[in-house]
């Protein structure tokens, strides 16, 4: 077994108060239990716990060692109950349990199982405040061990490209001093550490006995990431002169996120994973159809590198959304969709600022180039005029042309020292 989804083959059945025990679920007739349909499964948000039971059939003559592990670790509780010695053996962790409690300290919630000749029935029971996933999948326990190496090394991976992006952008700043360079290097930091927080990662190596701050520090740093990306929006497209009701509305979301972000700190984690997921929604559909799509009638140039850097991130965030509220089920591209948006599109936008800069560059050279032709113009006009003219500075001669200093009969140094009236 190499990954194998086992979502299709789950039931379940909601427990609304939370208080049934895997005595009373497991006597329950089997007609009480739902069939998963569809792979994936995203039940939304929901106070209830959830009871997911399989059956699994092993032919051969020998036990049969094998793997679940579930794909989201953002659930607060889940528990396995594997059979064993006429019960139940249970397996239990959460980000709201320290992640000690996490089976071999891998990142993801992993139950490793030996299922006998014949038939077995295991449980699940999985509550949370946050958005109920269920993405479980099935290994052999030498196909995971090859998984994770492979996950890991491309998550860390990701990790060490927008490190590189953060730092190389940050000693641009200290040079240039321009805020459109703090403007990107605050979005790589904020959504850096939201992906690390997402994918678990954090959870295992910054706070892994935090489990308040394993909670809270989601929404909060998803705040944190929207209003990055509406400062940067601001600043790269200068939309305070170029979409003006457009900037109104990004400096309002801008203004929101940052104060829910402090919220997020004195509210319930169930409020405010919901409000992010929305407000994470409501920013991508303003980014797109009333931001990069106005932009084009204003600068395609900005608007072009704009659209091509964000396209994929709005997108992967706005199906993540989605996700979270069960509208859609989870695959590829609705669960790394977001980071490989992120990556492309943080390259991108390193690569459309330095353009944008080296573009004002050039037009400011070109300014001061035409200015200079300009007064060598006027210059020329000046001394070559059959009139005297001079300019004056509190009734004294600050500069005059050649017939100017020849009519008044003066030497040129002796005219500098008269008032208009000598």
């Amino acid at each position: 077994m190499k990954g194998e989804e086992i979502d299709i083959f789950l039931e379940f059945i909601e427990d609304p108060a939370g208080t049934l025990t895997i005595e009373e679920i497991s006597a329950l007739p089997p007609d009480l239990f739902s069939s998963i349909k569809g792979g994936n499964y995203t039940l939304g948000y929901s106070d209830s716990a959830f009871w997911f039971k399989i059956e699994v059939e092993n032919p051969r003559e020998k036990p049969v060692p094998w793997v679940i592990e579930s794909r989201y670790p953002l659930l607060d509780y889940i528990t396995a109950f594997i059979p064993e010695d006429g019960g139940f053996r249970a397996i239990a962790s959460g980000d709201r349990l320290p992640f000690s409690t996490m089976p071999y300290g891998y990142h993801n919630f992993v139950a490793d199982i030996i299922t006998e000749p014949g038939n077995a029935v295991y449980f699940f029971r999985i509550q949370s405040q946050g958005s109920i996933f269920v993405s479980l999948k099935a290994w052999d326990p030498e196909s995971i061990i090859l998984n994770l190496y492979s996950e890991l090394s491309l998550l860390w991976l990701f990790i060490g490209i927008m490190l590189a992006l953060f730092l190389y952008n940050l000693f641009i700043f200290i040079s240039s001093k321009d805020k459109i360079y703090l403007a990107l290097i605050l979005f790589i930091a904020t959504v850096t550490i939201f992906i690390f927080i997402h994918t678990g990662l954090a959870r295992k190596h910054l706070w892994p006995d935090s489990t308040w701050w394993v909670n809270h520090s989601h929404p909060f740093f998803l705040f944190l990431s929207i209003a990055s990306v509406l400062y940067f929006t601001r600043l790269f497209l200068n939309t305070k002169q170029n979409l003006k009701k457009t900037d109104f509305i990004l400096k309002g979301i801008l203004t929101l996120s940052l104060f829910l972000s402090i919220a997020t700190l004195l509210t319930p984690y169930s409020i405010s994973t919901r409000l992010s997921t929305l407000i994470t929604i409501l920013t991508s559909i303003i980014l797109i159809f009333f931001t990069m799509l106005p932009m084009f009638a204003v600068n395609k140039r900005l608007a072009l590198y704009y659209t091509i850097s964000w396209m994929l991130f709005p997108m992967g965030t706005f199906l993540l959304a989605l996700r979270s509220y069960g509208i859609i089920p989870d695959n590829t591209l609705t669960g790394w969709g977001y980071m490989i948006g992120i990556g492309l599109g943080t390259c991108m936008l390193s690569i459309a600022v330095a353009d944008k800069i080296n573009l004002l560059r050039k037009e400011k050279e070109h300014a001061l180039l035409s200015l200079k032709e300009s007064e060598e113009r006027y210059r020329l006009f000046f001394e070559t005029a059959h009139d005297g003219i001079m300019f004056l500075i509190d009734d004294m001669p600050v500069y005059a042309n050649k017939n100017m200093i020849k009519m008044s009969g003066f030497s040129e140094e002796q005219f500098y020292q008269k008032t208009i009236y000598d």
